[in-house]
């Protein structure tokens, strides 16, 4: 019970962060109106798409050139756009840190996140991808599995519970790499602190993820059907930038526990 009344604790204390700093959620509407540019650019790559398939297929000739183009401008927008939505999280994770240590959300602090860990994240996250896909090859048909039988008789909570199992294990590990910022550690390092953290603190990370997800789906639906399609991914974040700050205090909680030996 002691963990679960710290854990009431920091929740509290995330509420009061938010609410005494309400220029945290600021990234959360940037975060919303770059998803709508970039729906709108994708709206103009498929129709295009879609006009350059058409024409190719009445020809005498396919355009494969027109097609090979679309393809390769499609993945250079979704490179471009995931870039720009991890630099943002940097940004998100420099501001969270600093008003749990007092200091007022600014452009400086969410600039200083990204110009900071940018290219130490990217490194480990291409590293990661290459684990991530042998991981996924390997595990490809339990998971398939696991779908078809706990996913469906748990009414999507098995699915739910892979959610906030991956969470646990691997959602933190650049807040805590930015929260060492002092102690510089290196990206993979703290993956393995993530690692650490997951396990000594399972069910405590469990709960925490299971209620940010919970939220992230049930809140949008007070809006409505079309304010849920807009305010989905701004909702989204302002409930991610609140639990960060639950994980950064549970952390700085049990920290000493959590040091790779």
């Amino acid at each position: 019970m002691t963990r679960f009344n710290n854990l009431m604790d920091d929740m509290k204390e995330a509420l009061t962060l938010s609410h005494r700093y309400k220029s945290l959620f600021l990234p959360a509407l940037i975060a919303n109106l770059i998803m709508v540019v970039l729906g709108f650019i994708m709206i103009f790559v498929i129709i295009f798409f879609v006009m350059g398939t058409i024409m190719s297929l009445t020809a005498s000739q396919a355009n494969w050139t027109y097609l090979i183009s679309i393809g390769v401008i499609t993945v250079l927008l979704i490179l471009f756009f995931s870039l720009i939505f991890m630099a943002l999280d940097l940004g998100i994770n420099s501001i969270v840190i600093g008003s749990v240590n007092g200091e007022k959300p600014s452009a400086k602090l969410f600039f200083k996140g990204i110009r900071t860990f940018f290219l130490k994240v990217l490194m480990t996250k291409i590293g990661l991808f290459f684990l991530y896909t042998i991981g996924f090859i390997l595990l490809l048909i339990p998971y398939l599995l696991y779908l078809v039988t706990v996913g469906v008789l748990t009414g999507g909570y098995g699915i739910l519970f892979v959610t906030c199992l991956l969470q646990a294990f691997l959602g933190s590990w650049t807040l805590l790499l930015m929260e060492n910022e002092d102690h510089p550690i290196s990206g993979f390092t703290s993956v393995g602190i993530n690692l650490k953290f997951g396990k000594n603190y399972f069910w405590l990370l469990i709960l925490v993820f299971f209620i940010q997800l919970q939220l992230t789906a049930y809140l949008p639906g007070l809006f409505g059907l079309l304010g849920a399609t807009l305010a989905t991914l701004f909702i989204s974040y302002v409930v991610a930038t609140v639990f960060k700050i639950v994980v950064l205090l549970t952390y700085r909680r049990y920290k000493e526990n959590l040091e790779l030996k």
